[in-house]
């Protein structure tokens, strides 16, 4: 999801988003203005001096219910970031964020983005190599990425980066088309999110 769109489900897919984001860090303030930057990511918008536009957010499902989000932003082939990466407490240690995480590379990967890089916490950086198959990004590349792209850089966090295999073309239409079906069951078996669900009722009444 990139920004709003106007439809109910992608304005319940990013309150959802916002909410597990903000239950799962510390407020992302300007240090100027005191704005919370995170409504700007979420929401794909910009004030001078951020500028979020190019941030898309996904949305992980599990029975219905949002259980994991990830921030993502691309850079071009050479490069995408995952900034922010988040699971619902209620949800958490049961593997929703290995395939939101999958599902964001495999994706990123089709388009032929070739490093996907992420900020990382002092605590998580051992989880994320070990774990991910993330490593530290060099020191070149490191300069390229905060000066030339302006990639998201935490306080007191480490930027990890992983090579993207080449996906083959008709393998990603492929797998595009399938996902897509996936998504028609699914969605014919759980019925529309919840904001949908009270608006279609509202239309009845």
């Amino acid at each position: 999801i990139r920004g709003r769109d106007g439809s109910h489900a992608t304005t319940w897919a990013l309150k959802a988003a916002k909410d597990i984001l903000t239950e799962s860090f510390d407020p992302i303030l300007d240090g100027i203005t005191g704005r919370d930057l995170l409504d700007l990511m979420v929401y794909a918008q910009g004030a001078p001096p951020w500028d979020y536009t190019g941030m898309h957010t996904a949305v992980l499902r599990h029975r219905g219910k949002p259980v994991a989000v990830a921030l993502m932003r691309v850079f071009g082939t050479q490069l995408a970031e995952l900034p922010l990466v988040a699971t619902r407490a209620t949800a958490r240690r049961q593997g929703h964020a290995r395939v939101l995480v999958a599902a964001c590379q495999n994706m990123l990967a089709s388009i032929g983005v070739k490093t996907l890089s992420l900020p990382a916490a002092s605590s998580t950086v051992n989880t994320w190599i070990k774990g991910f198959g993330f490593e530290m990004m060099g020191e070149a590349a490191l300069h390229m990425a905060r000066t030339s792209l302006r990639i998201l850089i935490f306080p007191g966090s480490s930027i990890l980066c992983k090579p993207l295999a080449a996906v083959d073309p008709l393998e990603a239409a492929v797998r595009a088309v399938l996902n897509s079906v996936v998504d028609s069951v699914v969605r014919a078996i759980e019925g529309p999110p919840p904001q949908e669900r009270r608006a279609e009722a509202g239309a009845v009444a």
